[in-house]
């Protein structure tokens, strides 16, 4: 998957962006076995100074 920054890999992040909110499988219990659905809040990703990439997005 290709970076915001235009590399690949361990590169680092030029631009800021939203990570929309999501559903996530959160393991828990012994030994990491069962799984608990758990809500991501929406996010703010990259460097606080960095020039910030604003995409809106539909819902459905």
């Amino acid at each position: 998957m290709r970076s915001p920054c235009g590399g690949s890999g361990g590169a680092k992040l030029l631009v800021r962006f939203m990570v929309r909110g999501h559903w996530r499988r959160q393991p828990h219990g012994p030994e990491s076995q069962e799984r608990k659905l758990i809500w991501i809040r929406p996010y703010y990703k990259g460097p606080d100074l960095a020039a910030t990439i604003n995409k809106p997005y539909l819902v459905k």
